[in-house]
């Protein structure tokens, strides 16, 4: 009668196939994940900045200006602002910088919108005002599209997220 000490060779490497057929199909699964979330955070980074700088020009009477940096293909690379430093305490700017993995694209070519104190907002391309009843800015990756929608007339900005394709 022969006691089992543990496993056999040939049982670690069926158990080890096994294992890494798993993870062969579970990793495309985890990376695809993982580019929703990270295209989800960006937007709602980029939709909280923005309300943030509407709410801080009515609450301070203050014009708030977001720059919008593009590369040459015209897509969006950063977001920057300067906070007023009685709101922030800071007197740095605030930057977001969109991950390579995404690309942000807008509706009308544009360089800056001015939150204006009374939660109106001007878009300026160069320092030529737009007039644009609805901007949308639109985030995608491999998968997913997400836009935010900036509402003229009603002073909304809202985030619609879209299914993935």
């Amino acid at each position: 009668m022969r006691l089992a000490n543990g496993f056999t060779l040939i049982e670690m490497l069926i158990l080890l196939f096994i294992l890494g057929i798993l993870s062969t199909l579970a990793i495309p699964s985890f990376y695809h994940s993982y580019q929703r979330l990270t295209l989800s955070t960006t937007a709602k980074d980029v939709l909280a900045l923005c309300q943030l700088a509407q709410s801080t020009a009515k609450s301070t009477d203050t014009p708030i200006r977001l720059t919008f940096t593009r590369d040459p293909n015209n897509n969006i690379t950063s977001i920057q602002t300067q906070m007023p430093h009685k709101v922030t305490k800071l007197d740095t700017p605030e930057t977001i910088s969109i991950p390579e993995k995404i690309t942000l694209t807008s509706d009308l070519v544009f360089t800056s919108i001015n939150f204006n104190s009374n939660g109106s907002w001007t878009i300026y391309a160069l320092e030529t005002a737009i007039n644009a009843p609805v901007l949308t800015l639109t985030f995608t990756n491999q998968k997913t599209i997400q836009q935010i929608l900036f509402y003229a007339e009603s002073q909304m900005i809202h985030l619609q997220k879209t299914a993935s394709h």
